[in-house]
Parts: C-alpha cells; sequence; structure tokens
C-alpha cells in the first residue's frame, strides 16, 4: 500500500536483535532512521583550535606505547568522538568496516534473541520481548536492565554496541546479567539465539459478557502490516463487533509509512504526526489512505512501557483525536529521527535529526503517550471488562 510521503522512507522503534523475514527492511529498525543518502560532495572547514588537535593526534601517534598507531585509526577514531560528544545514543558514526557491518544487519540474515533493546537515562534496556522468542521464553520483560552481555559490563557502551555483542549465529547461546526493578539481586538469562519470523498482525475475536469483541494484536509494523490491517478491518466490517481492541503492547515500532496508514484507517482527514527539526520547522504527514472504521465499533488501545515509536505515533494520534480510548501504562518515549547518511569512503553516520509530535503537539520523545485509563493489572482483561458494562 504507498502513500503520499512513500518518497521518503522511514523506520520507528529502536535496535531489533532479532530476525525478522519480514519488514524493518531486512529486520532492523533504530529509533527512526530516514532512507541512506549518499554525500558525494562534502566541503570541509577550518576547525577551531586545530594546533590543538594536530598535536594531540602526533603526540599519541609518535609516543603512544603499543606501536604502531594506524593513521585510519586516529581519523575514525576523531570522527567517531565528534558525533559521541553530542552524549545521544542513537547517534553513531561507523567506519567502513562497521559500516558494512550494520547494512549486513539490516539487509542480511543474523541471529538474536528476539527482544527490542534501546537505553534509558544512560541504560541499556529491554523495551519489549517479542512474543514467542528466545527472550519471551526465558522470562525477559520490558524494562530489565541489561547489566552484562557475556561478561561484558555495559556502562558506557553504546546501543549498537549492545546489539553486536546480543547478535550471533543461530544456535549459539548469549548470557545477559538482568537487574529488574525492585529485585535485590542480577539475574543472569543464558539464552539460545534464533533466526525469529514474528507475525506483525493477527486478529481473533473474544466475549465480553453477552457481547462479540474484536481483538487484533499488532505485535510490530512493518511493510505489510498496513495491507494486512486493511484486509483484517474489513474483516470487522463484515463480523460487526460491539467493540474493537486493538493490542499494541510490547510494539517496539516499525515502518513509519504504514503507522502513519493504520492510523488512516480510523481517522477521516486530518495530521495524523508530524516532524520537528532543529531550527524548529516543522513537516506534518497527514492521513493518507481511505478510512474504514471513523467512528464505530468503539475502540480501545492497549500500550504498555514496551510500546514504543511506531506504536506511539498511532496511540497518540488516536487519543489525540479522541477516537480511541488508551488503556494500560504509559509507553516507552521514543520519538526521535534517526538520519543515516553513507560517505564515500564506505563510512556512514547515523545522527538523530528530529522529534516526533503528536497531532495536538504533543512531545513522545522521553514522555510517551499516557493511557486514559491507567491500569496495575491484565490490561486485556481490563479492555473486556469495559466492553461488558
Amino acid at each position: 500500500m504507498s502513500a503520499p510521503h512513500s518518497g521518503r522512507w522511514f523506520v520507528l522503534s529502536l535496535v531489533l536483535v532479532t530476525v525478522l523475514t519480514v519488514g524493518f527492511t531486512g529486520g532492523y529498525g533504530l529509533g527512526l532512521w530516514q532512507q541512506r543518502s549518499q554525500l558525494d560532495d562534502i566541503t570541509y572547514t577550518e576547525p577551531l583550535q586545530s594546533d590543538l588537535f594536530w598535536k594531540v593526534w602526533e603526540t599519541v601517534q609518535e609516543d603512544y606505547v603499543n606501536q604502531p598507531v594506524e593513521d585510519n585509526t586516529l581519523f575514525y577514531g576523531a570522527i567517531r568522538g565528534v558525533a559521541d560528544a553530542v552524549n545521544d545514543p542513537y547517534t553513531t558514526f561507523f567506519d567502513p568496516v562497521e559500516s558494512s557491518t550494520f547494512m549486513e544487519s539490516i539487509n542480511g540474515t543474523f541471529g538474536g534473541i528476539g527482544a527490542e533493546i534501546g537505553e534509558q537515562d544512560g541504560q541499556i534496556v529491554v523495551i519489549a520481548p517479542l512474543a514467542n522468542t528466545p527472550a519471551e521464553q526465558v522470562g525477559l520483560l520490558a524494562n530489565d536492565v541489561i547489566i552484562q552481555i557475556d561478561g561484558t559490563d555495559t556502562t558506557g557502551m553504546s546501543v549498537d554496541e549492545a546489539i553486536a555483542l546480543i547478535r550471533g549465529e543461530a544456535g549459539t547461546q548469549v548470557i545477559l546479567t538482568i537487574y529488574r526493578e525492585g529485585a535485590t539481586e542480577f539475574t543472569e538469562y543464558t539464552i539460545t539465539r534464533a533466526i525469529i519470523d514474528v507475525p506483525s498482525v493477527e486478529y481473533e475475536t473474544v466475549s465480553a459478557g453477552d457481547r462479540s469483541i474484536g481483538l487484533i494484536h499488532l505485535y510490530h509494523v512493518d511493510e505489510t502490516s498496513a495491507d494486512d490491517m486493511h484486509a483484517i478491518l474489513n474483516q470487522v466490517l463484515l463480523d460487526q463487533p460491539s467493540g474493537l481492541i486493538l493490542d499494541m503492547r510490547n510494539n517496539p515500532g516499525g515502518v513509519l509509512s504504514d503507522a502513519i496508514d493504520i492510523t488512516s484507517f480510523f481517522i477521516d482527514d486530518g495530521v495524523i504526526v508530524s516532524e520537528q527539526y532543529s531550527n524548529g520547522s516543522i513537516r506534518s504527514y497527514q492521513s493518507s489512505v481511505e478510512v474504514i472504521l471513523p467512528n464505530d465499533p468503539p475502540l480501545v488501545v492497549l500500550v504498555n512501557g514496551g510500546s514504543a515509536s511506531a506504536a506511539e505515533i498511532i496511540a497518540g494520534a488516536l487519543q489525540d483525536y479522541k477516537r480511541g480510548y488508551i488503556m494500560g501504562q504509559t509507553t516507552f518515549g521514543k520519538g526521535s529521527v534517526q538520519d543515516y547518511r553513507e560517505f564515500p569512503d564506505g563510512s556512514s553516520l547515523k545522527v538523530t535529526a528530529a522529534h516526533w509530535l503528536t497531532p495536538l503537539g504533543r512531545t513522545i520523545e522521553d514522555i510517551g503517550i499516557t493511557p486514559d485509563q491507567i491500569v496495575d493489572g491484565d490490561a486485556l482483561e481490563a479492555a473486556i471488562e469495559y466492553f461488558s458494562q
């Protein structure tokens, strides 16, 4: 399903430590990043304090005890320092070798544990374990803090570095040392990596008293999700349930165009989401496809701390337009855009370029979407109870 905004391609969510044989352009999501652009012409300007830079360069090159020190090592290390200086876990420079590995992880096949990994308050955390994956099966939970990966301390580690350590050949094992809020000690989880195929959306009906309720599980948002949702909503029209539940708990995000299309199925017209740049300018994305369920049936949307990025965009728009009643826990708060650029030498840069805003101008980054009704227990049970009243 194409949309007017498909000329620019974005992926929402954080870093998917798994293999999805569908979507995520081969299985990789990182915050939100736009279509790769090749930079053929680069203009360099005289840096401030260049004499200091070269003095440090020469001193390390000549005096460092473990010789030789390669020029490329210092060169790419210095550039990496520029990206690291902004203290943003989603702004990263890749040298040519790292860049090649990064692109292989996007376009290729790799083993993982089936969990979305991100950064929160300077710590590497589990955003969401995906359903029926090794991460879920061993008991990882949203908001678990990863203290060590195979014995390597994650303090100061970037998200990309953590991902590189967690990924590996299918069938091999990785040991994660986890801190869980309220626990008095760390817990080690030994997880066997696997090639994981996770469906993006599933549909069923449940009973709420004497009423039939449609239940849509949106596990993540990939490049087929909007088409799949279109078919499901047409089935909903045939079933004519008394209510509809959209379950996006532990949905780590996905493809922007599909997130906009899915939201547009419920909203007749208007802005779905906007992006705000550093200069204050704003670009808005309008509803993009023909609406299917603009008013009925009543809609409840389930979210939790593992709902991030694309899921937050959908929930935020449905809440702003009062098309959906949001239940559960406050979402993760991942609302930034990463611009990915390739350079002629094979290196690349991923830099946070914008933040997302809901239709009413609410920011998502570090705040998340607060539900209309906080549910501490089983949110699905609460939603069914909501419709049985």
